[in-house]
């Protein structure tokens, strides 16, 4: 394990930083100490920036507005935001059937803007289904979309169960995430939880677009060896970074504390670690 500040010796190396947002960039409303600086500053000298989130309740839209709110101005291509992959995947697939999505605005708002169809119950008050109902599920769903929903219910998991009835129906989950963070101690039960559902009682293992899958280095072109991945999570950010053998920096401004590293072997351990990214300032301007 190297201390991050050999990152001084190894900056320039560096052609792309892929950095996770929620406990690197900001923790909850907060933005994490010199969080701007250090974005800005990297900006300023030609480096290449992405940041990417597992966080599905925002489009890409709105998490800009979030940066904006930080001093940070990014622009649409540089965020890949799960929700976003969600929609990329299928518009990929060429998906011309109607998607079922379980989740929140984050995940409209980035069907809407791909003209992908899908139908989306904001809360069912525990209504019973009809017959009716379960017929027009099971034949016209061509996609089950899992998010994070903080209105999750039986009916909700109940018409994803019929609609994956047809073997042709695609299982998509946006990521596995266990918790959803609201600040760096506050969590709530995450889109894993969600999901875990949906499998159960389908036998279905879903296509994870969002962390760690590979699925958005497809999006974005990069060479691994001068790319770095910045994240506060071992087991979401690291893993994505070492499965696709690409260099990380874990962050101690998040979901990690330096005694969790003694809970994992060495190859799911981090290049680098630090802090917060206010120590990449720190040791760049050094």
């Amino acid at each position: 394990m190297k201390d991050v500040q050999f990152i001084n010796n190894f900056i320039n190396n560096f052609e792309v930083f892929l950095f996770n947002c929620d406990g690197v960039i900001w923790n909850g409303n907060t933005a994490i100490h010199k969080a701007s600086e250090v974005i800005n500053f990297l900006k300023s000298i030609k480096k290449q920036l992405y940041f990417i989130t597992n966080d599905c309740s925002k489009s890409r839209f709105a998490f800009i507005n979030k940066f904006k709110e930080f001093g940070i101005n990014i622009n649409e291509s540089e965020i890949i935001c799960s929700s976003f992959l969600a929609a990329i995947y299928l518009k990929q697939k060429k998906f011309n059937k109607t998607a079922y999505i379980i989740g929140e605005k984050g995940l409209l708002e980035e069907f809407d803007k791909m003209n992908i169809k899908y139908i989306y119950i904001e809360t069912d008050n525990n209504n019973e289904m009809n017959k009716k109902d379960i017929l027009n599920i099971h034949n016209n769903i061509g996609a089950v979309v899992v998010g994070f929903d903080r209105n999750i219910s039986y009916n909700k998991i109940e018409y994803a169960r019929i609609a994956l009835e047809n073997p042709q129906c695609m299982l998509i989950v946006t990521n596995r995430d266990a918790k959803t963070y609201l600040t760096e101690s506050q969590y709530l039960a995450g889109t894993g939880s969600m999901i875990g559902a949906v499998e159960g009682c389908t036998n279905r293992t879903a296509t994870l677009v969002g962390k760690p899958s590979n699925f958005l280095l497809n999006l974005i072109n990069i060479n691994p060896e001068k790319c770095l991945i910045v994240g506060d999570k071992l087991d979401i950010d690291i893993l994505f970074a070492n499965t696709n053998n690409i260099p990380s920096c874990l962050v101690l401004s998040g979901a990690t504390i330096l005694n969790d590293l003694e809970l994992f072997p060495r190859e799911k351990l981090p290049t680098f670690f630090a802090r917060s990214i206010a120590d990449f300032i720190h040791n760049i301007q050094k």
